[in-house]
């Protein structure tokens, strides 16, 4: 302000300059700059007028240099309490203008200047003030999100800054974890005629990129406006995005509201011809022709009629677009035709599904572009089941040929699919002993399918599951049908079982009027009733041979007083083992080198199996009459893994661990001295340990492991020993291998 004497001391108001002591005062202001907060030199308004009414007799000369012509903004009339008046006003647009009273108190007059380098005022006639001020238009920015967040953790910041170069006058952002409504607030005044930006972006910690949500603008002046003053009034932003700009003048008071909403996306895909049948996209495969994509709502998990647009499968590429999807969860639904109502899928005549195999995708369209959506299907049929172990397992029912209880499958048994003998679908089980065979269209009327039942297993049975009707099961694991292309059947099961097994053979040397033993062990593959039988063959004919089977209750391979005879059939369970032993009597009469060889017989009924299966298994004995040898020599294994008692022969699987002993006994009636016990590692085992006998029989020193290969190898044992072995006396060795994998 500047003025005289009377304008000094006014609480709350500015008085730099007192001008006094001459008829005409004048004030200079040059080398005018207007800085923004960061030092940079932006554009400006100075505005000027009398700092109250114009007095008859005062008179006021304005001077501006470097901007543009004086211009004015406003007319005041007198202040309450003055008197009413008209200037005498010459110089308007122009540098230089001197107003004054025109015979009367006048009104007041504001002007205004842009960007001008000096500024001045002279006194004329009489003393009087003045003002020069700086004209700031107001911004407000406003920041609504009325359409709710994408994710919660997502803010938004909003800025109020001078464009070139950028300075930030005001910012603020949203808060909270409401997906709901946000809004933030940003006000600054501006030095007017320089271009402003109003802009947003995604604060830090959001999750959803600025590309998620759409922007528009939309603003309002409430301020007087330039065309009040004779200008042009300054043209708000409008319409989408997310930064614009614009340039306010003095007098504005200017509020602008940026919202969003989430960005709709494009949701694409391929339905495509998935001949490999391995449900994913390669990439020779095409479309499928006579195919629509549909989008519907998707509520509680549940796909909701009707659906809101439907997309056309390009017939040789697949692919399908699906525009402007509005974020929100989707059903896409595959199907024949593009009728909004229907939203239950299908597929073409004699087609299935792979890739998403129902038909539908559920889908959660958000702020960035879904991935490709896929289907697959192949042109022809699908048939699975299981090949399990058939053996009643936990409550099944052994040899049934159906799946129950906790009975297992059988992994890489191969199943097979064939036409004609040739073999036009194959595959090898899993784990579970579950598989899936792909019947090509091409292939019509009936086909066999066939699980090969591996080394060591048999057939028992089989169900046909929910192939077309006419389909039926027969032994060994062949299952007939005639398969329609697009359709899929289920439950097409084959029962194995491990086969019986009885062993070993044996051979003996008696002499007339004694008896030999023969130990044989039997392991039941499943459940069922045996019954066993002897017969018997000598030579020469004629002598009274005989034999009696018993049950070697403790698997010693020695027949104890209390252990029973055989004479009633047995019922087993799959994996029991039998341990038996063979009584031979020698003819007091028999010559020397006469021989009887006893046929053990065993005789399997399967039982629950429809038609009824039944099985035989022999050993042979070969008694031949002459001197007995000294020494004895008798080998048992056991399942260390497993558990359960020694036996000619275990069940065991890869990776058990097996141990083997060898029992020599002298039989004679003379000392043996020179005791070597010779041995090798199984075929498929490799080699763990090997022990000396705990305790050695009386005239046995001393005992030692004088050969052997290394661990995890295959090789020969032996055992040497120090001292005599005396008649009756018996020893025992031991050693423990591993069962390949």
């Amino acid at each position: 302000m500047i003025g005289n004497s009377s304008y000094t001391g006014i609480a709350g108001y500015p008085n730099f300059y007192l001008a006094s002591g001459s008829s005409t005062t004048t004030l200079n202001l040059t080398s005018i700059v207007a800085r923004d907060k960061s030092g940079n030199p932006r554009k400006f308004f100075l505005v000027t007028g009398d700092s109250e009414y114009t007095a008859d007799g005062e008179q006021m000369r304005f001077t501006q240099a470097g901007g543009t012509p004086w211009a004015q903004l406003e007319l005041l009339s007198n202040p309450s309490g003055g008197p009413a008046g008209t200037l005498a006003l010459t110089g308007l647009g122009t540098s230089t203008v001197t107003f004054g009273g025109n015979g009367t108190n006048g009104p007041n007059l504001l002007m205004s200047t842009k960007d001008a380098t000096s500024v001045g005022v002279s006194f004329v006639a009489d003393t009087g003030s003045t003002l020069f001020a700086l004209g700031l238009p107001k911004v407000t920015l406003i920041k609504n999100n009325t359409a709710g967040r994408i994710n919660s953790a997502d803010q938004t910041q909003i800025q109020i800054a001078y464009t070139t170069p950028t300075v930030a006058l005001a910012t603020a952002k949203t808060n909270g974890a409401s997906l709901s409504a946000t809004a933030a607030t940003a006000t600054s005044s501006v030095l007017p005629g320089n271009v402003i930006t109003l802009s947003e972006s995604m604060a830090i910690g959001s999750v959803t990129p600025q590309s998620g949500y759409t922007g528009s603008i939309s603003c309002s002046n409430s301020g007087p406006g330039a065309s009040t003053f004779g200008g042009v009034n300054t043209v708000l932003p409008s319409g989408a995005g997310t930064s614009f700009t614009v340039t306010p003048q003095v007098g504005d008071n200017i509020t602008c509201t940026i919202s969003n909403a989430p960005a709709p996306q494009t949701v694409t895909g391929i339905a495509y011809s998935d001949a490999n049948h391995n449900a994913s996209l390669d990439g020779t495969e095409g479309g499928v022709a006579g195919l629509f994509v549909k989008l519907a709502p998707l509520l509680a998990g549940v796909c909701q009629s009707a659906a809101s647009a439907a997309a056309v499968v390009d017939p040789s590429t697949g692919a399908y677009s699906l525009l402007n999807v509005a974020p929100g969860n989707y059903c896409l639904v595959l199907d024949t035709n593009n009728v909004p109502s229907d939203i239950t899928p299908g597929t073409p005549v004699g087609w299935i599904g792979t890739q998403n195999v129902a038909g539908v995708i559920q889908i959660n369209v958000s702020g960035i572009p879904p991935p490709p959506q896929n289907f697959g299907l192949y042109n022809g049929s699908k048939l699975s089941g299981m090949v399990f172990a058939d053996t009643g397992v936990g409550a099944g029912t052994a040899n049934n040929g159906m799946k129950d209880g906790s009975e297992p499958g059988l992994a890489s048994v191969a199943v097979g699919g064939t036409q004609a003998a040739t073999t036009f679908a194959s595959a090898s089980t899993a784990g579970d002993g579950g598989y899936t065979l792909w019947l090509p269209a091409n292939v019509a009327g009936a086909v066999v399918i066939t699980a090969a039942a591996p080394s060591g297993y048999m057939a028992t049975g089989g169900s046909v599951g929910a192939p077309p009707a006419g389909a039926s099961y027969s032994r060994p694991s062949v299952i007939n049908f005639t398969p329609v292309a697009g359709q899929t059947y289920t439950g097409v099961n084959f029962g194995l079982v491990p086969v019986n097994t009885l062993s070993p053979n044996g051979a003996q040397t008696g002499q007339p009027g004694t008896v030999v033993f023969y130990a044989h062990t039997f392991t039941a593959g499943s459940g069922g009733q045996l019954t066993f039988s002897l017969a018997n063959a000598a030579t020469p004919a004629g002598l009274p041979w005989s034999q009696v089977l018993y049950r070697d209750s403790d698997c010693s391979s020695t027949l104890q007083g209390s252990e029973p005879q055989v004479s009633a059939p047995i019922t087993v369970t799959a994996g029991q083992t039998l341990c038996l032993i063979v009584k031979q009597f020698i003819p007091a009469a028999a010559a020397t080198g006469a021989t009887n060889t006893t046929t053990l017989s065993a005789a399997f009924s399967y039982t629950s199996s429809i038609p009824l299966l039944s099985s035989t298994l022999t050993a042979n004995d070969v008694t031949t009459v002459g001197l007995q040898g000294a020494l004895a020599l008798n080998k048992l294994v056991k399942n260390i893994t497993l558990g359960g008692l020694a036996a000619t022969t275990v069940v065991a699987s890869p990776g058990n661990v097996l141990e083997y002993s060898l029992k020599a006994q002298n039989n004679g009636s003379e000392l043996l001295s020179t005791l070597v016990i010779n041995d090798a590692t199984p075929a498929f085992t490799t080699y763990l340990s090997a022990a000396c006998p705990g305790a050695l029989p009386s005239g046995v020193s001393a005992c030692s492991v004088s050969s052997q290969p290394a661990i995890g190898a295959q090789g020969n044992l032996q055992w040497t020993f120090t001292g005599s072995l005396l008649p009756g006396a018996q020893l025992s060795v031991t050693y423990k291998v591993t069962v390949n994998q």
